[in-house]
């Protein structure tokens, strides 16, 4: 009977983590507390840090979840003129 021996090999991709980096903006209005929540669960779903201090919103986390956030959010807000 032959016996053979599996050798663990190193992950066949490379995963590349884009640079960290923020993103405040400044609102119009300050927000109401049931549209912080929105934009705290909005910064979950795109795995973002995302603060709001009376008028500024500050979105915390890699850039590439920022741009896909931002998207996200251009489409949005186009979706419900």
């Amino acid at each position: 009977m032959n016996s053979f021996y599996l050798e663990p090999r190193p992950p066949s991709s490379i995963w590349i983590q884009c640079p960290m980096a923020s993103l405040s903006l400044e609102l119009e209005d300050e927000p109401d507390s049931s549209d912080a929540l929105l934009y705290a669960i909005m910064g979950d779903m795109f795995n973002l840090t995302i603060s709001v201090d009376e008028d500024m919103l500050t979105a915390e986390g890699s850039k590439r979840d920022i741009w896909s956030w931002l998207s996200f959010v251009a489409w949005y807000s186009v979706d419900l003129l």
